[in-house]
């Protein structure tokens, strides 16, 4: 948090970084824009991501359904920097989130899980699975599972 108490930067982190985050990460900014909510920066990473590796296509096209468009994102790695620098992350399952603890212990008091945003959140089942390479519907299923989450989210900030 900043001295303010306001959220100023976001951070998604899943895997790769070329979905689950991607289009959070869009999904995000596009519901931010559309509240006027211009001052917070959203981004995303992956624990074991490429540097500079586009999202899916899948990905792509199931956020722009929504008005988003992530096609010109570049994947990259998580960094100290980028957790330091980030105000609250989300991470996409418990190993996510287990892994920037042990990576970034400082980090542990701004880290939740994506889905402990849902309305009735459930925590025997807290992780949004991975759709890399699997067929178009299993991202809309993923982005389903993320969309109220973000939505909240949004709303909170």
């Amino acid at each position: 948090m900043t001295e303010d108490g306001k959220i100023k930067s976001v951070l998604f982190v899943c895997t790769g970084n070329s979905c689950r985050s991607q289009m959070a990460e869009g999904y995000l900014k596009k519901i931010l824009a559309d509240l006027g909510k211009t001052n917070i920066e959203v981004t995303s990473a992956g624990l074991a991501a490429y540097e500079g590796s586009p999202p899916t296509s899948q990905a792509i096209e199931v956020v722009k359904r929504f008005g988003a468009d992530i096609s010109d994102n570049r994947s990259k790695p998580v960094t100290e920097e980028l957790v330091e620098n980030a105000d609250i992350i989300f991470a996409m399952t418990t190993s996510h989130q287990s892994e920037l603890y042990r990576r970034f212990p400082k980090s542990q008091q701004k880290v939740y899980l994506l889905r402990e945003f849902e309305e009735n959140h459930n925590p025997k089942d807290p992780d949004i699975f991975d759709p890399i390479g699997l067929p178009i519907e299993a991202y809309e299923n993923c982005f389903e599972i993320m969309k109220k989450p973000i939505e909240r989210v949004a709303d909170m900030l």
